[in-house]
């Protein structure tokens, strides 16, 4: 089910985003032809901005529901790595050998 579901968003997500980028630029020079846009909106920072906050939510959600690894997203628990190091230069040269 997951590689399904995966497959059916990968293709149809760009296809479906791509309409929906059409439909909102119809509206907009529809708009803009009335005279009823406002003039933030007429920049085309506008929806590459609401684009790019929308990929990114995407991706955090992704990353949330699709990661299966233990540890969490980093794949460690917290301080996992961090310990031996330590631990490592918490002993002194004599007990590892170094005179």
């Amino acid at each position: 089910m997951r590689a399904v579901l995966i497959l059916v968003l990968s293709l149809g997500g760009p296809a479906a985003l791509f309409f929906l980028w059409a439909w909102a630029v119809a509206i907009k020079r529809e708009r803009r032809l009335k005279g009823t846009l406002p003039p933030w909106q007429d920049l085309p920072w506008t929806n590459l901005l609401i684009a790019g906050l929308l990929l990114a939510i995407a991706g955090i959600l992704s990353l949330y529901f699709f990661d299966d690894r233990p540890g969490g997203l980093l794949g460690t628990k917290r301080g996992a790595i961090a310990q031996p190091i330590l631990m490592a230069h918490a002993t002194p040269p004599a007990a590892r050998g170094h005179l």
